[in-house]
């Protein structure tokens, strides 16, 4: 569990593991790194096995020793987010009771399902955004990164347009008797959603940089005022809406947080990520769901509106994020790929 928080919250870093290791044998420890032939400080024997060059390897037991130190920093952010992903049910339960705290579960369900489809795709730019980093290629390295968190975004609003417009016919069909608020819940937490695809190549960027102890302490900080914050906004009397609400706005601060270490660590263009991204993503949003939403309160629900606002949804997006969300580098990519799959099938 610790693990799964830990992905969630920072993403992956990928170090070298072969410097730093110790090797004992018979009592005695060597500092070693890998790779190491550990028959090799043996006795020559000329009467020896030749495929291990007559050094000596029968009959003989060893240990390889590595120790791992994790900053407290990191501690700090890991435990900041579990207070965050778990306090939201706890004050939930404490307020309004297991009923609502059920509701609450059902829309984490969806979370979980939509996040990892997101995460997969995350997950192929990763080594390259650590890569340019690491041959200071600047220009890549922040083509990337605004690539990654355009298609990140355009993917999640893709994939939840049709269920944001069709979430009570949706859960119906999967629950039956829908709970309370559950349909409110999971329409919040797709946009929470949403906006946690932005962030995923910025954690990446970070992470590249090495440097994340300020980093994670001031992440961790801003986790930590969620539970206070909606603690006492419930305290005085706030919709149990107000806890994903909260989870919207933390996510919004923590994402003017990286952008301003990004800046300071790498030169990121705040301006231009703004421009290039924020403002591709409003211009997508608002001309790939008027059509559908002003359609929905114009039509019943049933089989016949989900399949309509589905693919009327998919389309309207899917024309929005290509025209509007794309630059010309990534139109011809996506033509690129259309036309193999195209000739594929043939």
């Amino acid at each position: 569990m610790v693990l799964a928080a830990c992905s969630a919250y920072g993403g992956r870093v990928t170090e070298s593991f072969n410097a730093g290791w110790e090797f004992e044998e018979r009592g005695v420890a060597t500092a070693v790194d890998l790779p190491h032939d550990w028959a090799i400080a043996g006795p020559f024997d000329p009467k020896g096995w030749g495929a291990t060059g007559r050094l000596p390897w029968k009959d003989r037991t060893a240990t390889y020793r590595k120790t791992l130190v994790l900053p407290v920093a990191f501690f700090f952010g890991t435990a900041a987010f579990f207070l965050r992903f778990y306090g939201g049910n706890l004050l939930l339960n404490f307020f309004f009771g297991p009923a609502v705290n059920a509701a609450k579960g059902i829309s984490s369900s969806v979370s979980s399902a939509i996040s990892r489809f997101r995460d997969n795709f995350i997950t192929a730019l990763n080594p390259q955004i650590n890569k340019s980093y690491a041959q200071q290629d600047r220009e890549f390295f922040f083509s990337l990164v605004f690539s990654g968190c355009r298609l990140s975004l355009f993917l999640m609003l893709l994939l939840t347009a049709p269920l944001l417009l069709s979430t009570s016919f949706i859960l119906e069909l999967w629950l039956g008797n829908v709970p309370g608020y559950a349909v409110v819940f999971t329409q919040l937490v797709l946009g929470y959603e949403i906006i946690e695809g932005i962030t995923c190549p910025l954690i990446t960027a970070m992470l590249a940089t090495g440097d994340i102890k300020r980093y994670e302490l001031a992440v961790g900080s801003c986790e930590l005022l969620y539970l206070p914050l909606t603690w006492l906004l419930l305290r005085c009397g706030s919709y149990p809406e107000i806890v994903l609400v909260m989870s919207i706005i933390i996510s919004l601060l923590i994402l003017a947080v990286r952008l301003m270490f990004l800046r300071r660590k790498t030169g990121l263009n705040i301006r231009g990520f703004l421009r290039e991204v924020i403002w591709r993503a409003i211009l997508v949003t608002l001309a790939g769901l008027t059509l559908p939403l002003a359609l929905s309160f114009l039509i019943s629900e049933g089989w016949s509106s989900f399949l309509t606002l589905t693919l009327l949804s998919l389309v309207t997006m899917g024309a929005s994020i290509f025209f509007i969300g794309c630059d010309k580098k990534e139109q011809a990519f996506l033509r690129d790929k259309c036309g193999r799959l195209l000739r594929m099938k043939r």
